[in-house]
């Protein structure tokens, strides 16, 4: 795995796997509708999830996320490692 590839899925991962606010369309934690999307073992339900919740949820970690990954950079995650974070 590159370098930048490493730091983006870390990046995203650490995120999604901490974030404790609400989703906005449900009743649930962020993390655990990610989690839950996970366990179903679909990554690309996943990473549609987590995308949408960057770039249009409010928190502080979410504005650091998009503020440090470009837009070519959503393309060097890797889906698969979030997706495992998250079942773990």
């Amino acid at each position: 795995m590159s370098e930048n590839k490493q730091r983006v899925t870390s990046l995203v991962a650490n995120y999604i796997v901490n974030e404790g606010d609400t989703d906005p369309e449900g009743s649930a934690r962020i993390s655990e509708v990610a989690a839950g999307l996970a366990n179903g073992g679909d990554s690309a339900k996943v990473r549609e999830y987590v995308e949408r919740i960057v770039r249009t949820h409010a928190s502080g970690f979410t504005r650091e996320v998009r503020d440090e990954l470009s837009g070519s950079d959503w393309s060097d995650v890797d889906w698969d490692e979030v997706a495992r974070q998250l079942r773990d």
